[in-house]
């Protein structure tokens, strides 16, 4: 049942880069992700309600939350949902598939996080850094689209607004004790709030959009907030708890490959021979960046008990 639920959080995240496109089609970037976060935010407050859960924070704490928020929710939702208007939606998930290498640096670099087997670390950050440039070198050279590369800049700013977010989780729920399903919904109500304030002075016809969606964009929202969001967050806390976190967010290895899949599923986009190698060495260096080499080493070099 575990791997199922693994395979299943895999698939909804995946999936949630062809939901993006989808919902874009008819909604402009930020109302989209404003509409994702809405949907979210009434699924798990009518959750956490009927589990009991204390949404009660001190100001102090809700002003961390936001900050969660912020690098969490409201940054990057907007820039995915902002870039994916010009990048396939296979490509955007192959880029978040880079959260790992930002995650290191922004902890190692930014918050001065102790992480162990540095040489590690950057060897697998490295390796990943030829693989963005394999995957990308044809496009960008060849490429006489502005847009093109502004998308996939802004869906690169998505992954680093994530690796900070995960850093600044892991301080801030240590340091202030707050639960997280209790500091899950306050960074949603932040990014409710703040999305909605820039899709309000950014875009316009916010009602008249509405109006003109069609189900294939509706379907794609409620997917979005629903499932790749709401009960994602479920699966992922049920699989935390089940097999820890690092076990759990190995499923971050197979969201690119599920998106490659669904784009083209459902659009048609495959890759090139370069492009394929590219996204094989990024996720090598992925890889290499988690894998728990001090522990595979004690592990093996242990001496091993004989009976006799």
């Amino acid at each position: 049942m575990p791997s199922v639920l693994f395979l299943l959080l895999a698939s909804f995240w995946g999936g949630s880069f062809i939901a993006i496109k989808t919902s874009i089609a008819s909604f402009s970037p930020f109302l989209a992700a404003f509409l994702r976060v809405l949907v979210a935010t009434l699924f798990l407050f009518a959750l956490f309600k009927s589990q009991k859960v204390d949404l009660k924070i001190n100001l102090r704490q809700k002003l961390l939350c936001y900050t969660l928020g912020l690098f969490s929710i409201s940054l990057p939702f907007s820039l995915l949902f902002w870039g994916e208007q010009f990048v396939p939606a296979g490509i955007a998930g192959v880029i978040n598939g880079t959260v790992p290498i930002w995650t290191f640096i922004t902890g190692y670099f930014l918050i001065k996080s102790d992480f162990e087997s540095v040489v590690q670390k950057i060897l697998g950050m490295s390796v990943s850094f030829i693989g963005v440039f394999l995957l990308f070198q044809k496009h960008l050279i060849s490429s006489s689209d502005p847009n093109y590369i502004l998308g996939i800049v802004a869906i690169f700013g998505m992954a680093i607004s994530y690796g900070m977010g995960g850093n600044l989780a892991k301080n801030i729920m240590e340091k202030e004790k707050v639960p997280i399903k209790t500091a899950l919904f306050h960074q949603h109500i932040f990014a409710l709030i703040s999305i909605a304030a820039l899709s309000l002075f950014s875009e316009s016809s916010q009602l008249e959009q509405l109006l003109a969606a069609d189900y294939e964009a509706l379907l794609a929202i409620t997917y979005l907030g629903l499932f790749s969001t709401g009960i994602a967050y479920f699966i992922l806390f049920h699989l935390v708890g089940l097999w820890g976190p690092i076990k759990a967010m190995s499923v971050t290895y197979l969201v690119p490959i599920m998106a490659l899949s669904f784009d083209y599923a459902f659009f048609g986009n495959r890759l090139d021979s370069g492009q394929f190698f590219g996204v094989a060495v990024i996720l090598l260096g992925v890889a290499t960046l988690n894998l728990p080499i001090k522990k595979l080493a004690r592990k093996w070099t242990q001496p091993r008990r004989t009976s006799l």
